[in-house]
């Protein structure tokens, strides 16, 4: 075999294999995509609540009046 049908097929080696990792990693997302849907869902949520916690009045007065 020439030096440039190994150089070849290492270069495809190469690719076969990070082509692998990537399709891993694509599936990985893939399956936490909804986890993180629904955490970002939840914050959303909790940030609303906490607004809605604070009075109005207090929220309204600057911290140097007081």
């Amino acid at each position: 075999m020439s030096d440039n049908a190994e150089f070849l097929n290492a270069i495809l080696d190469l690719k076969t294999h990070i082509d692998g990792r990537f399709e891993r990693l694509e599936q990985q997302v893939d399956r936490m995509a909804p986890r993180l849907d629904g955490a970002e869902q939840r914050l959303y949520e909790q940030s609303r609540i906490l607004a809605a916690l604070i009075p109005t009045r207090v929220a309204a007065v600057p911290p140097a009046a007081e």
